[in-house]
């Protein structure tokens, strides 16, 4: 009689692996059917224990361990595979089974063969991070009778020891990044690929050569324009959009944040109005009732409160009641053109429908200074794939334009720029990547965030760094969390930046971390594309 640790074929975030017995002689890599919750699944065995060598593991157990149905193959994946998506759940701090089932899809399974590539073979593999642009590709290839392996970010090169060349393009989409499964599908692909003696090489993504338009904004260039008040536009950019208007050409306007306005100013305290309850910036929203009359509100766009302005506001710092509405909303800006352009089809944009412009002739970012208050490490790193991303939507053929107003010095977008004003990421990098390490900044450490209701320093599971003479660095915000957006609750992050080497060379550290996994909202390094 045995004890098998499994590890189901389904996608769960908070199921890892399940025990189960069996009499069946069962071995690590076979794959089994089981009968979890009345649902008849596949799993796989990634651990065997006698169950002569288990009695006291098992009479302390406060459940019942269900049986193995059957074995439907052996050996349907290597152990030495297994071994290695363990050590990578780790790395990256999620499940085993969320890892497995994201990056090996059931389908290749049965043909993986984990063996080092030779230097005599020669195939390539092209990943892209979306299945719409792999059926893009594979379509054109059938066309010109091309034979190429392309997948989305899955390990499926693994079943081809051919293989001896990946290509990651497009590497800037967030598609690599599982934000469900708190996956970074890049990291998992380069961690293979050395493993299997596999060149990994990043595809060069096309920048529109368009040199950027960089204006300052002064009190002087938000006068009258045609009988409005434009907080919104200078007068040679009202005048640009009349312009391109008249020759029926493509324009679109980007700004940054929801509602009428970004935030709240005392005018006399100088200070932002926040929400009580998470610390986040009001933003000054504006509603129309069924009668037709028009309300405004502050609302917070993180916890959701809002607040009617029925009654005289006061400075939550000074008590003074002179307070001014600052920044550019979309809403705000909406509501300006269609007063200003009524009747033509100004395109108004976030970041969220950025993909959904092709070929602008006149591209205008109203505002992007909200972004370079964000206090976070890679602030630098958003605001340039910012600009990339939307200077890829321009229209190359004919003489396009981007604009991109701001009251920053123009000297804070020098690091994205060359000497023709033209985005220059090889500049861009090598400067980032010298703060970065002059500061142990991923990609030269990891983050370890910590999520607790209660204000903790250093949670009980992060003592043992003690024992590893480790330093950590520790950052605390507050922030809001919602459970199926009916709960509201408060939460502390702690951050926490652990240098690389450290991290990566420490199983037994990175194991006594993971004890918790499932009992804390614990995250080992999000999203970072420099890596």
């Amino acid at each position: 009689m045995y004890i098998c640790e499994l590890l189901p074929l389904k996608t769960t975030k908070k199921i890892d692996t399940l025990s189960y017995f069996t009499s069946l002689d069962i071995s690590v890599g076979d794959l089994t059917e089981i009968n979890m919750n009345g649902q008849i699944l596949s799993a796989i065995v990634i651990g065997v224990t006698n169950i002569k060598n288990s009695k006291t593991e098992i009479r302390n157990q406060d459940f019942k361990i269900k049986k193995v149905n059957k074995i439907i193959k052996t050996s349907y994946i290597s152990s030495e595979l297994l071994k290695e998506i363990y050590n990578l759940s780790t790395l990256l701090g999620t499940s085993m089974n969320n890892l497995f089932n994201t990056l090996l899809p059931i389908n290749i399974l049965e043909d993986i063969k984990f063996i080092k590539r030779t230097e005599n073979t020669s195939n390539t593999f092209y990943i892209y991070p979306t299945q719409k642009e792999v059926k893009i590709l594979e379509k054109e290839n059938k066309k010109n009778k091309l034979e190429i392996n392309i997948s989305t970010p899955s390990l499926a090169f693994l079943c081809d020891e051919k293989i001896n060349t990946v290509i990651i393009n497009n590497q800037n989409s967030r598609h690599y990044y599982s934000t469900f499964k708190d996956i970074d599908t890049k990291k998992c692909i380069e961690y293979f690929c050395e493993l299997l003696n596999i060149k990994v090489i990043y595809g060069k993504e096309e920048v529109n050569n368009i040199e950027i338009n960089i204006q300052e904004l002064r009190n002087k260039d938000t006068e009258k324009k045609v009988g409005l008040e434009s907080v919104y536009l200078t007068k040679d950019n009202f005048e640009k959009i009349n312009k391109y208007l008249k020759e029926n050409k493509k324009i679109a306007l980007y700004t940054q944040r929801l509602g009428n306005s970004t935030s709240i100013s005392c005018d006399d305290c100088r200070s932002i109005q926040k929400c009580t309850s998470c610390e986040k910036p009001y933003t000054l929203r504006k509603e129309i009732k069924i009668n037709g009359d028009t309300s405004n509100f502050l609302f917070c766009n993180t916890c959701k409160v809002k607040i009617e302005l029925d009654n005289i506001l006061k400075c939550t710092y000074c008590k003074s009641f002179r307070l001014s509405p600052i920044g550019i909303g979309i809403n705000g800006l909406e509501e300006h053109i269609q007063k200003v352009f009524p009747e033509n089809d100004i395109k108004i944009i976030s970041e969220k429908n950025i993909n959904t412009l092709k070929n602008i002739d006149l591209l205008i970012i109203i505002s992007i200074d909200s972004l370079f208050s964000i206090n976070e490490y890679n602030t630098d790193e958003q605001i340039f794939h910012l600009i990339h991303n939307l200077s890829n939507t321009l229209n190359t053929k004919n003489d396009s334009e981007l604009i991109i107003q701001t009251r920053q010095d123009k000297k804070v977008f020098d690091k994205f720029l060359n000497q023709d004003s033209i985005l220059d990421a090889e500049k861009f990098y090598n400067l980032e990547y010298k703060v970065r390490e002059k500061n142990n900044l991923p990609p030269y450490s990891y983050i370890i965030t910590y999520e607790s209701e209660l204000d903790i320093s250093i949670p009980k599971f992060l003592e043992i760094y003690q024992n590893f003479k480790i330093k950590i660095k520790i950052n605390v915000e507050k922030f809001v969390t919602k459970k199926r957006l009916v709960n509201i609750k408060y939460m502390n992050r702690y951050i926490y930046f652990i240098n690389k080497k450290d991290w990566e060379e420490n199983l037994e550290l990175r194991e006594k971390c993971f004890y918790n996994l499932y009992n804390l909202n614990l995250k080992i390094n999000p999203q970072n594309i420099l890596s």
